[in-house]
């Protein structure tokens, strides 16, 4: 599965105290209640002037860490997600879009494609071994 995401990030003190943490998440919240679609979130990136905040492009659910590929595959489109605390500061996300791949992610042609590809590459290895062997070196002084 392939997602389009968008991130809000909140940016939180290196030793806050649980006062500053829990008017961040509620500040968080907010924003995330306020945001109706990608556009929206967009908008409130933009406020925050948060060099985190934005969108992250289209992402493979698979190479998302574990915890949020968690939240990530269960999120409605168009939805932002929980708070979530992490090191840095606090992190809501929303999926713009998302497209499922077909059972085998790969169609018949791409896999094709993928044979070519990897002929040429043993071709081409096979031609640069021969060279090699074939090289001459001559050494004048």
């Amino acid at each position: 599965m392939i997602v389009s995401l968008n991130q809000l990030f909140v940016e939180v003190s290196e030793q806050p105290s649980a006062q500053e943490i829990e008017t961040r998440m509620a500040f968080a919240r907010t924003l995330g209640e306020t945001a109706g679609n990608c556009q929206d979130m967009d908008g409130i990136a933009a406020e925050l002037n948060s060099p985190l905040s934005g969108r992250l492009g289209r992402v493979k659910l698979g190479s998302l860490p574990l915890d949020l590929r968690d939240t990530v595959r269960t999120l409605p489109v168009n939805e932002a997600s929980t708070p979530r605390r992490t090191e840095k500061g606090i992190v809501i996300l929303m999926v713009c879009e998302r497209q499922e791949l077909a059972a085998g992610g790969l169609d018949r042609a791409q896999v094709e494609e993928m044979l070519i590809q990897r002929r040429m590459e043993v071709l081409a290895e096979q031609y640069l071994r021969d060279l090699r062997r074939a090289a001459f070196v001559d050494i004048r002084l």
